[in-house]
């Protein structure tokens, strides 16, 4: 009796041994030393999130050092801050953990979106001054451009002006108009272009009237003096005839 009674004594410690290990057990693998860092449900086991501790007899747990906390959740807010910032982009964040953690990650977010934000507005200055420099150098060559369409486009303007203007201005002379060189003008035309060829038509049109007038008078001559040497043959004869029938 007193055999059973110290056996079911002997079962009972030793349950009791284990109760805290099956107590503090939770998710996660742990590492050579029998401990890892929890990030699961921390504060329900005892423990702050990313706290290091130790399951199975492991050895025991590091005391709790702020300043590791600290720099970690620095580390973290500043790499998140400058991924954004840097490529001008809009986040948002948050943190879970110890306070110590907490205030390294705001003052990471702080240092880190001040980094990235410089180089944001470098990488946008360059770009602008890229930019200005392709802006600069466009105009130059579309002035040249138009300047070359607008002679082109001024030059077939005078083209067609003096050939509308000359043959007006012939016209205007056969016509027996009055010299005026603002006839039949239209503000299509180029004002001073036009005014000049009419005037050339003019004169080039009188020209060729007075020289078909001169050819006509030399034909006229000769037709004149044909017929005055047909006369005096003509007289000839006749008084030749009457000298010989005198003699008869």
């Amino acid at each position: 009796m007193a055999k059973g009674i110290a056996r079911i004594y002997l079962l009972f410690v030793l349950i009791c041994s284990f109760v805290p290990h099956i107590a503090m057990a939770h998710p996660g693998r742990t590492d050579a030393n029998g401990g890892h860092v929890c990030r699961t449900n921390c504060q329900q086991w005892g423990l702050q999130y990313g706290q290091y501790h130790y399951h199975n007899g492991g050895n025991q747990a590091p005391a709790y050092d702020p300043q590791v906390e600290y720099d970690a959740g620095y580390q973290k807010g500043y790499d998140i801050a400058y991924q954004y910032a840097s490529n001008c982009q809009e986040y948002t964040w948050e943190w879970r953990g110890a306070q110590d953690y907490g205030d390294g990650f705001e003052d990471g977010i702080r240092d880190g979106d001040e980094d990235g934000q410089q180089v944001c507005e470098d990488n946008q200055k360059q770009e602008q001054e890229a930019e200005a420099k392709t802006t600069i150098t466009m105009p130059k060559v579309n002035d040249i451009t138009a300047q070359i369409e607008k002679n082109h486009n001024e030059q077939i303007l005078k083209v067609r002006s003096y050939k509308f203007g000359k043959a007006n201005g012939k016209q205007d002379y056969k016509n027996n108009k009055e010299f005026e060189t603002d006839r039949n003008y239209s503000e299509d035309w180029d004002g001073a272009t036009y005014k000049s060829a009419y005037k050339d038509g003019w004169n080039e049109a009188e020209k060729e009237h007075k020289r078909m007038q001169e050819e006509s008078n030399k034909r006229m001559m000769i037709i004149a003096g044909g017929v005055g040497g047909v006369g005096l043959l003509t007289g000839a004869v006749i008084y030749a005839r009457r000298k010989s029938k005198q003699k008869q």
